[in-house]
This record gives structure tokens, C-alpha cells and sequence, in this order.
């Protein structure tokens, strides 16, 4: 969705949202932060988000055939980090 469908307030919402997103940028590195077509994203390739290795843990538990004790503490382990 675009910024301003996002803000009806826009710009001035947005002023407050393109420091935030410039911090962010500044504190964790430009290249951690992709912008195109008016969305922002993450690299995984240069940030860790846990909700994401809870994702990763959870699916994995569900489709694993063997270890089910393992994968759910991997899923445990991952929430309460």
C-alpha cells in the first residue's frame, strides 16, 4: 500500500515515518533496508528478526516426519528469546 493510502494525513504523518525509516537505516546500515515502489523492506541476508525464526521454526515443526520434540522446543526456544 502506498504511504500516502496508508497516512490520509500525508505528508505531515509521513515526515515523522521518513525520520523513523532514516534512523533505522542509519543504525543498522542502508544496505539492511531496501525501499522500492513505495515499500520498505528487510534483507534477510543482513538482519536477524526473530519473528522470522519463529516462522521458520513453527513451519518446520509442522512438516518435520521425525524429532518432534526438537523441533517443537526449536519453536519454544524461538518464542520466549
Amino acid at each position: 500500500m502506498p504511504l500516502p493510502a496508508a497516512f490520509p494525513a500525508f505528508p505531515a504523518v509521513t515526515g515523522g515515518l521518513y525520520t523513523t525509516l532514516s534512523d533505522l537505516r542509519r543504525t543498522i546500515g542502508a544496505v539492511a533496508v531496501h525501499h522500492r515502489d513505495d515499500r520498505y523492506r528487510l534483507d534477510p541476508d543482513h538482519v536477524d528478526v526473530d519473528l522470522w525464526r519463529l516462522r521458520a521454526a513453527a513451519q518446520h515443526a509442522a512438516t518435520v516426519l521425525t524429532d518432534h520434540t526438537g523441533t517443537r522446543q526449536k519453536v519454544i526456544d524461538a518464542y520466549t528469546r
